[in-house]
């Protein structure tokens, strides 16, 4: 899906040209209320949106959704930025950080504080990022990873599932130290001893066979 600059004007008509309602760059200057949770916020609407090579079609940013304001203008950009699916992403948005600022921010030196004449604190926000962004970032991060480890790329969907099953509990997760050492050791004395336990109590209770099939060894004796 082709984004058009808001700068290139003449691509803009010539896109919608034949639209009842036009694209109008004077939209991103309007302003709006939508209720952020329980609280009612006044939001530049035309930010949230970006105008695509489609006639008659703008895309959200947050949702990756297409709007069609062909038909009612930017009513329709407008009643998309007061639905409760969008202001639920833009409340969950504003306390997500961009990564880049976040490497800056907590580099190795740490967070920045800088301090001023008076030993005051500065601070910046650091932007709002959109949710197609955050989920770019997220796959971009399971990627790396894949990469950087020489892992099998049939291993993704299972890294995904797993980091989908861990963070439903945040806090377990937030503790969970495992190096290599002490992964080496659950395996065998933790992991492997409880599956060899079930197995044992399987077998004593249901019947198996043993299909055994001689073979020669290197010393030409069979086994």
């Amino acid at each position: 899906m082709a984004t058009i600059n808001p700068n290139n004007v003449l691509k803009i008509k010539e896109c919608d040209k034949n639209i009842k309602n036009k694209f109008s760059l004077k939209w991103f200057e309007k302003i709006g209320t939508v209720n952020v949770g329980k609280i009612e916020t006044n939001v530049t609407i035309g930010e949230d949106f970006v105008k695509i090579d489609i006639p008659g079609q703008a895309s959200c940013k947050l949702g990756n959704k297409q709007i069609n304001y062909g038909s009612r203008g930017f009513i329709a950009l407008e009643d998309h930025a007061k639905s409760t699916k969008h202001t639920d992403l833009l409340k969950s948005s504003v306390s997500t950080h961009r990564i880049d600022t976040m490497i800056k921010q907590y580099s190795v030196e740490g967070p920045s504080n800088e301090s001023g004449g008076q030993g005051s604190e500065t601070t910046q926000t650091p932007p709002v990022v959109p949710m197609c962004d955050r989920i770019s970032n997220a796959e971009a991060t399971v990627l790396a990873v894949v990469a950087e480890h020489g892992m099998p790329l049939s291993c993704t969907p299972t890294l995904v599932s797993l980091a989908k099953t861990l963070a439903q509990d945040s806090k377990a997760l937030s503790e969970i130290k495992l190096d290599r050492t002490a992964a080496a050791y659950k395996t065998k004395y933790g992991l492997a001893e409880s599956f060899h336990q079930k197995l044992v109590a399987k077998l004593r209770i249901c019947p198996f066979s043993l299909n055994l099939d001689e073979a020669t060894s290197s010393n030409k004796k069979k086994s």
